[in-house]
């Protein structure tokens, strides 16, 4: 069933920290599938899974901001902007470790396709700066697939200031990954 399946990936949280990683970038987009389920089983075992993967956060900063990370994930259309907005007033000084990263990278995906120019600036601007603090880029690379087609789309908007602030996103991530990470 699908509440097993998502006890089952909630489970894998506590996996060991490598393995932790390579199976994140699959796990939280089904996990926040299974958010909007239909059937109220499937929901709180996807609700638990993802706060057991909250739980193994690494980065003070992530694990305080978590309540509006897991909101957007319940709720992309109505959440996701409060999320960016707590993203944008954190200064993050601690490195964000895997399990922080599978749960920035759908509200930061979200906001790179949203219409509207702020979320789509506010957004480029976290994933430029989210590439600052990363502790291991290696990381990053599962989800280049996400953010890279909305990036350059946004490269191309109609406002100077998207355009600009994608463009700075995009050198940092070709500064921390190099030129064959992208």
């Amino acid at each position: 069933t699908k509440a097993g399946a998502a006890e089952v990936l909630g489970a894998m949280a506590f996996c060991a920290p490598r393995q932790l990683s390579q199976c994140l970038p699959q796990v939280v987009p089904q996990l926040a599938d299974a958010l909007a389920d239909a059937h109220p089983k499937v929901v709180t075992a996807a609700e638990s899974a993802i706060n057991r993967i909250a739980a193994v956060v690494r980065s003070p900063e992530v694990r305080n901001l978590s309540r509006f990370l897991l909101a957007a994930l319940r709720d992309p259309a109505g959440r996701t902007q409060g999320a960016l907005d707590a993203l944008l007033d954190t200064e993050f000084v601690h490195a964000i470790d895997p399990a922080s990263l599978s749960l920035l990278i759908p509200p930061l995906h979200r906001g790179l396709r949203d219409r509207s120019t702020e979320m789509k600036k506010r957004a480029a601007a976290i994933v430029g700066s989210m590439c600052n603090n990363v502790s291991n880029h290696e990381d990053v690379i599962p989800y280049l697939d996400l953010l890279l087609p909305d990036l350059r789309i946004t490269l191309l908007d109609a406002i100077p200031d998207v355009r600009r602030t994608s463009a700075l996103a995009l050198g940092a991530l070709a500064v921390a990954l190099g030129e064959k990470g992208l």
